[in-house]
């Protein structure tokens, strides 16, 4: 039986959605249905009891989920809550069978359990499973069992055909959405404004450079081709001032992985730019010379930029202030960008309006504006004042409090800073020293570790008007160290103390270069016996400073050129991109999950320590998987709303902050938006990523690197754990 393209997605989110949908009272879902102009509902088999008493008040089916969520429960209970089910008067079953059967070749137990249940009743059955539990062959597999006994299959395997936009013009019922985008004609200095639909509106970010690049790309130039577009699009919430909530999205081809790439762009420009009434940048065609962008309230200028050639970042800076005030939120390259390095980054302002954000994560987008000759944006900051209700400045500060009252955010950041994770993930044996050549940093050198950082560094720092204290400081140069550059540079160099391992941060951040892509090719050129092994940061920067060394350009051009020039494939890379550096063989819980088109998302940064700290370890694959999934998820939609990746953690554990969160954005645009609608359109917009991907003509297949091929995974295309 084929179901419409509406059925189909309704169903499909059973795994994810439902987890926060179903928290709820069974009599609120019900109203909620009837509000958003639905008429099932679905229930758990304990709800049943409630069925009579709605029925007396609201004319609405039921479907009941048996089996959720992993299947694992006996045949005859599953068959006794569908009996209890049909005498209540529900109206379908969805069904959850024990995939570990399936998953473990033994298809005869689960073609039993499924005719067992199905010769149970006569009610509809529907099973709803997620592409991420199943393989192809597997779901192939399945579908013939549940089509020879008259029942529904539904997966994301279905040929599902994805619209350029979804429909979010019903929910918006104001017209004081902030639509204005600029559109930059780099070549012909051209500045164009478009307005937005209200379909794109509502959710910026992720969601809007996405969908516009999806709209507009041709798919047929790499990444250095003028026609490339960079948008710049601050998150939804990025205007109002609440904590963790500036940041913004810039999204474009990347040269390393031929793919969409959507950044998580640190700062204050994308509260600036609302701020002047901004929704978007985008940056096409190629100026014919080095340009800043000055961009005010009513005016936005391209202005020549030869004069700052080859300034090392911090001098970049300078510049810029003593040239535009202080009053200026900026967007800027390093002089590696210049050079198109391949692993060159950008770098914004804080609140503060100091250089001491992190850059940028990698994909080349530095080598992109390099290619564009754009140096830097510079926006005027403007006062907006409180342009928001009672109500809605209500909703901001609950908001600050469920971030303060969370685990992660609110106690464990603050106390150990993102250098805790340090000490989680070298517990898990997850940490991989010397470019893998051990998977822990030694005792005695971890508490060495952890003592020079207690007395260099101060925790508990954070930026400008956030709640959430999660920086760790240097009391010498108050340059901030994050968890994942000390790893992926530090680390995997053998440069444990941070007077070994700060000097090559400092290069990496003035020269505007990834510090992770950039401690990955350092891995590989010293497996190559090009660097000595115990080479110090000082020695390592002489090889990069060396222009006469064609290695040293090698280098920066970061992993993936590094790996193929040298014929190395020992570090951790895909899509094109160094991956932050845990090595699954080692770990004792986890492992690499699912890539994606887009590349690394923020969850698996934190994987490991993610389950450590909340004692939260899965026990299945399948629990695995459904967890990672949901990362993907709420990783999507927060990058959308321009909440901060150190927010993440509250968004995944505490569904009052994602409910919230709901409740803040419907105050904010007068919609009225519920949970599943936004898990909704975070999942609509995956998709729509991966097809735009699937759209390119130089799109490659990304599977799991090489370097982690072993006995048990000699392929490289399956999953670790």
């Amino acid at each position: 039986m084929k179901l419409t393209r509406k059925q189909i997605l309704k169903l499909f989110d059973f795994l994810i959605a439902r987890t926060l949908h179903l928290g709820s009272s069974l009599s609120s879902r019900v109203d909620e249905a009837i509000d958003y102009g639905e008429n099932n509902v679905e229930l758990l088999p304990f709800q049943i009891q409630e069925i009579p008493k709605i029925l007396q008040k609201h004319r609405v089916k039921f479907s009941l989920l048996v089996g959720y969520p992993l299947g694992i429960s006996s045949i005859e209970s599953k068959c006794l809550e569908i009996q209890n089910g049909d005498k209540a008067g529900v109206d379908e079953i969805v069904l959850m069978p024990n995939l570990s059967w399936l998953k473990n070749s033994d298809s005869k137990r689960l073609e039993y359990e499924i005719k067992k249940i199905r010769e149970s009743t006569s009610i509809p059955i529907k099973i709803a499973v997620s592409d991420l539990l199943l393989s192809k062959e597997e779901f192939e597999l399945l579908a013939k069992i549940t089509e020879k006994n008259n029942i529904i299959l539904i997966s994301q395997y279905e040929d599902i055909e994805v619209e350029k936009s979804i429909a979010l013009a019903k929910f918006v019922k104001t017209g004081n959405l902030k639509n204005k985008n600029i559109r930059i004609k780099l070549r012909a200095k051209r500045v164009e404004e478009f307005d937005m639909i209200p379909d794109q509106s509502l959710f910026g970010g992720r969601n809007f450079s996405s969908r516009y690049l999806f709209d507009t790309h041709t798919y047929e130039y790499d990444a250095f081709d003028p026609l490339n577009k960079i948008v710049f699009s601050p998150g939804s919430l990025a205007a109002t001032g609440i904590s963790c909530s500036s940041h913004m999205t810039v999204a474009f081809i990347s040269p390393l992985s031929e793919n969409l790439r959507s950044l998580e762009l640190m700062g204050d420009v994308g509260k600036s730019l609302l701020d002047i009434g901004i929704r978007s940048i985008i940056l096409e065609e190629t100026s014919e010379e080095p340009v800043l962008i000055h961009v005010g309230a009513s005016r936005i200028e391209i202005i020549p930029a030869d004069e700052y050639s080859g300034c090392t970042t911090t001098k970049f800076f300078n510049r810029l202030r003593a040239q535009f005030g202080e009053n200026n939120s900026i967007i800027l390259t390093g002089p590696s960008s210049e050079e198109k390095l391949l692993s060159s980054t950008i770098i914004a302002t804080d609140s503060s309006g100091k250089l001491n954000v992190l850059p940028v994560r990698g994909s080349g987008v530095g080598s992109v504006m390099g290619s564009k000759n754009v140096r830097a944006i510079i926006v005027e900051k403007k006062k907006s004042g409180n342009k928001y209700s009672s109500l809605t400045n209500d909703s901001f500060n609950r908001f600050e409090e469920l971030l303060i009252e969370n685990t992660i955010t609110g106690r464990t950041l603050p106390e150990f800073s993102t250098l805790g994770f340090f000490q989680v993930n070298n517990v898990l044996g997850s940490l991989p020293v010397n470019n893998f050549n051990a998977s822990t940093v030694p005792i005695k050198e971890a508490k060495t570790i952890s003592n020079s950082f207690k007395k260099d560094y101060e925790f508990s720092n954070r930026c400008q008007n956030c709640v959430i204290k999660c920086f760790n400081a240097s009391k010498e140069t108050r340059r901030n160290i994050d968890y994942d550059h000390y790893a992926g540079l530090g680390l995997m160099n053998g440069l444990f103390l941070p007077s070994e391992y700060e000097p090559l941060y400092d290069y990496c951040f003035e020269q505007g270069l990834d510090p992770i892509e950039i401690g990955g090719a350092i891995a590989v050129l010293k497996e190559s016996q090009e660097i000595s092994e115990k080479a110090k940061s000082s020695q390592i920067i002489d090889f990069l400073n060396n222009k006469d060394d064609h290695r040293s350009r090698i280098l920066k051009q970061g992993i993936q050129v590094a790996g193929k020039d040298l014929a190395v494939s020992r570090c951790a890379i895909s899509g094109g991109e160094a991956i932050l550096p845990y090595d699954v063989r080692k770990m004792k819980i986890g492992g690499l999950c699912q890539e994606r088109f887009q590349g690394l998302d923020i969850s698996k940064a934190y994987f490991p320590a993610f389950y450590y700290l909340f004692k939260d370890i899965p026990e299945s694959y399948e629990k695995n998987l459904e967890i990672m999934q949901n990362l993907f998820y709420t990783g999507s939609l927060i990058n959308s709303l321009g909440i901060c990746r150190y927010a993440f953690f509250a968004f995944i554990k505490d569904s009052r902050i994602f409910n919230h969160t709901v409740e803040l954005i419907n105050n904010l645009h007068n919609t009225k938006l519920l949970p599943g609608d936004m898990l909704k359109f975070s999942r609509q917009l995956l998709r729509l990523e991966d097809r735009f991907n699937e759209k390119m003509v130089s799109s490659k297949k990304n599977v799991i690197p090489s370097f982690f091929k072993n006995e048990e995974n000699f392929s490289g295309d399956k999953f670790i754990f």
